[in-house]
């Protein structure tokens, strides 16, 4: 079971990532392939044809897989400006975000990487008056129609 994300954020400019190199054989691939990319289906299929040491895992996912998470944030949650000391709370600044199961709706963070560096809490939780019951709260769909239907304005190649 899941219990806590760390999510880091590294300097601009000083990093190569794995999903760099990964991105760049994608365009190599497309850059090179005599294949008509018009649908998502042909992108996961180009991908998938890839000959790269250990692949490149794709994951297909449908209409269903998609949920509107805004009622949730609604209901739970409230951008604040400050964290819990006080202090002014900036995303540009932050660089390392830790979640934990225990503390939902507060997020931990640092504006480096040091492991002697303190987290500050940034909690986001609205106050329990104003949260619904979690049993009235449904998670639906984000598109209730399949398929999605396409704007009359769509050009055909």
């Amino acid at each position: 079971m899941l219990k806590e994300v760390h999510h880091k954020f590294l300097i601009s400019g000083h990093t190569h990532l794995e999903a760099d190199s990964i991105h760049a054989s994608i365009e190599k691939a497309k850059k090179h392939t005599t294949m008509d990319i018009e649908i998502p289906r042909d992108w996961s299929t180009l991908v998938r044809s890839i000959q790269r040491k250990g692949g490149i895992k794709v994951i297909d996912m449908s209409q269903d897989d998609f949920y509107n998470i805004s009622a949730l944030q609604k209901a739970y949650f409230v951008n604040r400006k400050k964290n819990a000391d006080g202090e002014q709370m900036s995303f540009l600044k932050a660089n390392y975000f830790l979640y934990t199961k225990e503390n939902p709706g507060k997020i931990f963070y640092k504006e480096g990487l040091l492991a002697k560096e303190d987290f500050k809490v940034w909690d986001i939780t609205k106050k329990k008056k104003g949260q619904p019951d979690e049993t009235q709260l449904v998670l639906e769909r984000l598109h209730n129609s399949y398929p999605l239907p396409l704007p009359k304005t769509t050009l055909i190649r």
